[in-house]
């Protein structure tokens, strides 16, 4: 079975994206923070982890182990990032 980690799992794109590595069969952990992201759309069948992709330290042990990443993580502004940079 192939595993994936999908970043911003619960947002309209990873969430599809999930849904359809679910479909196929494949394993599949999410990270989110929920900061625009909805919890309900995460699918059942996925691993869910509430945290911020900024905390390396915290996020680093879910990429042992998979076969790909689905890096779709973002913030939908750009002002708020020049504000944290």
């Amino acid at each position: 079975m192939t595993k994936f980690l999908v970043t911003g799992g619960a947002g309209f794109i990873g969430s599809h994206i999930v849904d359809a590595l679910v479909k196929d069969g494949s394993e599949v952990v999410v990270i989110d923070n929920l900061a625009t992201g909805k919890k309900e759309n995460i699918n059942p069948a996925a691993d869910f982890h509430k945290l911020d992709i900024t905390k390396e330290d915290e996020i680093e042990p879910f990429f042992k182990g998979v076969d790909g990443v689905f890096h779709v993580a973002a913030v939908a502004r750009i002002g708020p990032s020049f504000g944290h940079a």
